[in-house]
């Protein structure tokens, strides 16, 4: 019985855990009306993945490290990335620059391609939901076409539920997807060199 005390205890301190993200966000990353993600680095090697010839591509861990931080930046915060390390000529940042915007321009791009994707299909299952549906409509005075009418009507409720998970979920979580690879795509990179 003590044992149960204590887990339950111990579950209703952890959901009551809250941390404050915001403050968080503010002193780490916000500097006056920009979010300002630092990106340190040794070599420029480090910034480019080694399976692309002609380092034409950045390193997944940098990468995955940016969109990480950017996730939780407010809309209202234009982001610089900011490029701490060696002293570099103008022609590796500008090679660094037009990798980073390629990157997440491209990002943005098949973005505003899933949200048109997700629109076509649910315009797909709205037609079908309704479809199905009103079919189950016409069948239900026909008893010898019960058992055909009960599976249409399935058919067309589990449409009409798909519909409400891509219209409501599934675009959510694309729309945000695709203002922070907005954010990212418009974002302002600054190099720094180590002192």
């Amino acid at each position: 019985m003590f044992r149960s005390n204590k887990i339950k205890e111990h579950i209703k301190r952890f959901k009551k855990y809250d941390f404050d993200t915001e403050q968080y966000i503010i002193s780490h990353y916000i500097r006056g009306d920009k979010a300002v993600i630092p990106i340190e680095f040794q070599t420029i090697d480090e910034l480019f993945s080694t399976y692309h010839p002609r380092d034409r591509a950045i390193h997944p861990d940098i990468i995955s490290y940016i969109e990480h931080i950017v996730y939780y930046i407010p809309y209202e915060y234009s982001v610089v990335l900011e490029l701490v390390g060696p002293s570099l000529t103008e022609e590796e940042k500008i090679h660094i620059t037009t990798v980073l915007y390629d990157h997440f321009g491209l990002q943005a791009h098949d973005k505003k391609v899933d949200l048109k994707f997700n629109m076509h299909k649910a315009f797909i299952l709205f037609f079908f939901g309704f479809a199905f549906l009103y079919l189950s409509y016409l069948l239900s005075s026909h008893s010898e076409w019960k058992f055909l009418n009960d599976v249409i009507s399935i058919a067309g409720t589990f449409s009409i539920w798909e519909l409400v998970n891509t219209l409501w979920l599934e675009r959510s979580q694309i729309h945000i997807s695709s203002l922070n690879a907005g954010q990212l795509a418009t974002s302002t990179i600054r190099f720094i060199t180590h002192s």
